[in-house]
């Protein structure tokens, strides 16, 4: 049967203690295997979420709080996390359960976005830096397909079937395609693979070791400047992909990547047991968040 869509409901931040984080391999950590990270648009807060619901950390991923979030009286398993490109109030989570949650202040409060969406197993978020309130919605399952939004998640329309395989993370990338729109590329469990978002088909985007992709960011002022995160660890493009190479020294098993909006050579990853990378250098050299 399907579920109700656009349900408004309301939570407050969480009020557990935070728990830090030295990344030693023995420290332990409150995630069970992490899906995503993002920053706000300000890049104070640094948002991460996972199968145990969703994260937030005020001093880059040293000390984490638990964010309670509404999905049917538990925590949701979160997989998608973008925030605002101009307002870092705003957030966006897709959920395994919930369909698409959205704040405007900045986790307090949050608001069931799913009017339009035929389910609510949604595994991709992508937001237009360009036009904030056009965002994209992979879901999987029920009313499987890639969703529209042109008003901040109000409405949602079907667009298309999406790219093939599972979807791990979706992203628009701010370059125009020579048609009007920009590019959304999609990571999934065997490529990487675009399409201009008028959609004209996804084509893979070569130069990466074969396996499952994982995370996916690019660079705030030149995105063709670009960083997946895989099981071998972290690549970077700096051609929009069409040559990659492997970031020295970065974790293995990645499973999410995130550029700091206002220092945009700091680059986040996360592994799926939670352990957090930072580079100061665009990935050239990394080390634990202590």
């Amino acid at each position: 049967m399907h579920r109700a869509a656009g349900v408004f409901a309301f939570a407050f931040l969480s009020v557990a203690p935070a728990v830090a984080m030295s990344g030693e391999p023995s420290t332990p950590t409150p995630f069970e295997h992490v899906h995503t990270l993002a920053f706000d648009a300000a890049g104070r807060a640094l948002w991460l979420g996972a199968h145990t619901g969703l994260y937030r950390s005020d001093d880059g991923g040293r000390r984490w709080s638990k964010v309670a979030v509404p999905a049917q009286g538990h925590d949701p398993d979160v997989m998608a996390v973008i925030g605002h490109p101009n307002a870092a109030s705003v957030v966006y989570v897709g959920t395994h359960e919930a369909g698409v949650l959205k704040t405007t202040d900045g986790g307090e409060t949050w608001v069931a976005v799913n009017t339009g969406l035929r389910g609510l197993d949604v595994h991709g978020l992508a937001i237009d830096p360009n036009t904030p309130d056009k965002l994209h919605a992979r879901v999987r399952e029920m009313g499987a397909g890639l969703y529209r939004t042109t008003d901040g998640g109000q409405k949602w329309v079907h667009v298309d079937d999406g790219p093939a395989g599972e979807t791990k993370v979706l992203v628009s990338v701010n370059i125009p395609t020579g048609m009007g729109g920009i590019f959304l590329y999609a990571g999934t469990g065997d490529r990487l693979q675009r399409n201009p978002d008028c959609f004209w088909g996804w084509r893979a985007v070569g130069g990466l070791p074969t396996g499952t992709i994982n995370g996916f960011a690019v660079h705030p002022e030149n995105p063709k400047t670009m960083y997946v995160a895989m099981r071998d660890g972290v690549y970077r493009s700096e051609d929009a992909g069409v040559r990659w190479t492997p970031a020295p020294g970065g974790p293995k098993n990645a499973v999410a990547v995130a550029v700091h909006p206002k220092r945009p050579t700091e680059v986040d990853a996360a592994t799926a047991e939670g352990r957090m990378f930072v580079s100061r250098d665009g990935g050239q050299t990394w080390e634990p968040v202590r």
